[in-house]
């Protein structure tokens, strides 16, 4: 009878962690949104208040008077620090309140100690109707357990980082 009970039991365990996991298994990939506003200016050095880069509801956008790039880093967190799979795709979202403007980024996969594990660098002409750039996963290669993700643009007078969109396996 004790014997009856426990097969019953742990097979009502199994049923209900096939039923909780579902039929694919276990974790999967999730996209994650920042809001461009994460970016900082990192060249030319923001000594005074409005030298040209601002944050707005649209995002992070540089409207330097004197109508030069600017340079912005934006962390990405990293949240499977497991896997060494790296990013399993990352979108960055441009757009313009008027006419055009190049935005130029560099993905970056470091290790603990700053060394680029792997990087890759893509550019678009953002629009006022909005341009991704789209770096998928190329940017495929971490160490488990260590490193880091970083964004670095270059943003053309008028361009905006609207939004940063990345997953991870």
């Amino acid at each position: 009878m004790k014997r009856t009970v426990w097969k019953s039991l742990t097979g009502s365990l199994v049923l209900a962690a096939a039923v909780v996991m579902g039929a694919g298994g276990g974790a999967h990939a999730s996209t994650n949104i920042l809001s461009g506003n994460v970016c900082s200016p990192f060249f030319p050095p923001e000594l005074t208040v409005g030298q040209g880069v601002f944050h707005t509801q649209m995002g992070v956008i540089n409207l330097a008077p004197d109508n030069l790039d600017r340079f912005v880093e934006c962390p990405i967190l990293r949240d499977n620090t497991g896997s060494t799979t790296g990013m399993s795709n990352l979108t960055v979202n441009t757009v313009t309140q008027s006419g055009t403007a190049n935005v130029v980024c560099l993905g970056i996969i470091t290790t603990k100690f700053g060394s680029i594990k792997i990087s890759k660098q893509l550019q678009v002409t953002a629009t006022t109707a909005g341009v991704p750039i789209k770096f998928g996963a190329t940017l495929n290669k971490s160490d488990a357990g260590s490193g880091s993700f970083d964004l670095q643009c270059d943003m053309f007078n008028g361009a905006v980082i609207s939004s940063i969109e990345y997953g991870e396996p």
